[in-house]
């Protein structure tokens, strides 16, 4: 049903056997309401994060124009319903028939952060955020902190994007050259010589039964490549996949930095507004446990709010359970001796952000001189058996 959530629960049946499974509803009220109409008695539910990011929605870019004139009508005391329609009828036009939904299931008792991350919009972090902003009675500034957030989002992946492209087209030309070579021209000369009586040189032999096994073996490979796609895609849908995977990218050396600094990035980002908004640690905590796009960070700040409620410090929780970077756990350890704590939590996200840009810039500098010192070793090496096929004719007598 368009605008449903896809919740996941656990429910007694009539006999009293425990029952898993899934629901769609706008909210967790109207869940609940569904499995009592099944017969059901429900003892959890909870939003399926794993569903909700499959699910397709509308872009970052988009999402922040929105979210920047809601913000802009809301902190100018105008009426939610009534922003929501005024957005509706000046805001993008790929939003209208979504936010006329979102009106429609308002007025049926969803509440605004549920409907939007039904619909796709901002994702889990962002609708935590006006999560937050709706208990505290101040959506209009969390409205806005989510416009911001998005924009930074989407100026990242705009920034990423336009770095990825000329390393792309030059793995593009590459390949295309390099194909052309082995597989057209090589094969010709090779026919050629022989026709001709003459020898491959060493070098073209071995390029060219290369391009042979590559050529025979290529269908098998794909259809090998496809299927192990189909269920490393099925595996990685299910909880324990995505947990497992998550887990060993946060155990590699080169990729455990980055991982790590997006987590801090995102859970600091979201815990710092949110205490400043009034909400108290452990339930800021466990809306980032539920927002938290890495299964396995999640785990790790689930136990460690279970330290805070037991009276532990956050800088020592998060360090007993590894959940932040070592830098973004002295901020916040210096955030709780000087009572800033909501403060210092919003500079370590901005820190680990400006970290995890700086790796990635570096990274992609990298790539370049890679890729061209790579494939041109490998174009020297064809080049070569070429050459050696060229010099290889001999006049006959």
């Amino acid at each position: 049903m368009t605008g449903t959530l896809p919740f996941r629960y656990l429910a007694l049946d009539t006999a009293g056997r425990r029952e898993h499974g899934r629901v769609s509803a706008v909210s967790v009220t109207a869940a609940r309401e569904a499995l009592l109409a099944r017969g059901r008695l429900p003892i959890d539910i909870a939003p399926d994060r794993v569903l909700l990011e499959f699910r397709a929605g509308v872009s970052a870019e988009v999402a922040a124009r929105l979210f920047s004139a809601l913000a802009d009508l809301l902190e100018a005391g105008v009426l939610l319903d009534r922003a929501l329609a005024i957005v509706e009828r000046t805001g993008p036009t790929a939003t209208r028939s979504m936010l006329t939904d979102v009106r429609r299931e308002l007025s049926a008792g969803a509440t605004l952060s549920e409907s939007l991350r039904a619909h796709g919009v901002g994702g889990p972090d962002a609708a935590a955020i006006l999560s937050s902003g709706e208990a505290s009675g101040r959506l209009p500034a969390a409205a806005r902190q989510v416009a911001l957030l998005l924009r930074h989002r989407s100026d990242l992946r705009r920034g990423l994007s336009v770095a990825l492209a000329y390393p792309a087209l030059l793995l593009c030309t590459a390949v295309v050259s390099v194909g052309l070579i082995v597989l057209v021209v090589l094969p010709r000369f090779a026919v050629l010589l022989q026709d001709m009586g003459q020898q491959l040189p060493p070098l073209t032999r071995v390029v060219l039964g290369a391009a042979n096994v590559a050529t025979q073996a290529l269908p098998a490979l794909l259809l090998g490549a496809i299927a192990l796609a189909l269920v490393a895609w099925r595996w990685w849908r299910t909880p324990d996949g995505r947990r497992t995977l998550h887990a060993a990218l946060l155990a590699m050396p080169g990729v455990r930095r980055w991982r790590h600094a997006l987590a801090a990035s995102r859970v600091c980002g979201l815990v710092g507004p949110m205490l400043h908004a009034g909400v108290p640690l452990a339930h800021a905590l466990r809306v980032a446990v539920d927002a938290a796009s890495d299964l396995e960070i999640a785990e790790r700040l689930a136990r460690t709010r279970n330290r805070v409620i037991e009276g532990q410090s956050l800088s020592l929780s998060l360090a007993a359970e590894g959940t932040l970077p070592p830098g973004a756990i002295d901020l916040v350890q210096v955030g709780e001796e000087t009572g800033r704590l909501a403060e210092m939590l919003e500079q370590a996200g901005r820190h680990e952000d400006r970290r995890l840009q700086d790796a990635l810039q570096v990274g992609l500098r990298a790539l370049e001189p890679a890729l061209i010192v790579g494939f041109g070793g490998f174009v020297a090496v064809i080049a070569a058996a070429l050459l050696q096929a060229i010099y290889a004719v001999r006049p006959t007598t």
